[in-house]
């Protein structure tokens, strides 16, 4: 979304953006697969990005994003099993995956972790489901390490550190961010509420707003 450069003829005929797609690039990405075109990966253009430094400025930002692909997911979720939509039906069960089995499978996993703990629930397979749980540990961190391998300084120990750190905490978030996205999609189709535009503040802004005489 940062780096997207697109010919205008083809977005004036698909019909411009779709004013209730919070995450009006991947929406916009979607319908110009439909119509045959591919979009190119340019690796050499990067960008550096600001991160939200404050804990509920990045909740309402991932939020915003995750009830834009929640959005994304159901007005192209028919094209799975379309022929005619060509690859794009592998996007389409890419995004059903992530928001609905990925979802629910982390939610029972956490679950039977924290009932374990507690004494609630008692696993008969512990070797195995251990087995898996490390597994998943470890390709959690490799995938995040080669990631950070592209980077100068950044592939050490310390960093394999704060992400194994990251694995419980921050990717914990993602999963009340998501619930919380699916809560306001519903909430906006029962009470038919307008979509608006969450701006993600700023540091600077925020900076500005508590600096003296401002």
């Amino acid at each position: 979304g940062t780096n997207f450069v697109m010919r205008r003829s083809i977005i004036e005929a698909i019909g411009g953006w779709d004013e209730k797609a919070l995450s009006e690039d991947t929406e916009i990405s979607f319908r110009i697969y439909r119509m045959g075109y591919y979009i190119k990966l340019v690796p050499q253009a990067v960008t550096w990005e600001q991160e939200p430094h404050l804990l509920n400025v990045w909740f309402r930002q991932r939020a915003r994003w995750a009830k834009g692909n929640l959005y994304v997911l159901l007005k192209n979720f028919k094209y799975t099993f379309d022929p005619s939509a060509g690859p794009m039906r592998l996007d389409t069960l890419y995004y059903g995956l992530v928001y609905v089995l990925m979802l629910s499978s982390l939610i029972c996993s956490d679950l039977v972790f924290l009932g374990g703990i507690m004494g609630f629930v008692h696993v008969s397979l512990g070797g195995f489901s251990t087995l898996l749980w490390g597994m998943a540990i470890a390709v959690f961190v490799a995938n995040v390490m080669i990631t950070l391998a592209v980077e100068r300084g950044e592939f050490n120990i310390g960093s394999a550190a704060l992400v194994l750190i990251m694995l419980f905490t921050y990717s914990k978030l993602w999963v009340l961010v998501v619930l919380y996205a699916i809560w306001l999609t519903i909430a906006d189709r029962v009470f038919h509420k307008e979509v608006k535009w969450d701006k993600t503040v700023r540091y600077e802004e925020t900076a500005q707003e508590k600096a003296p005489g401002s």
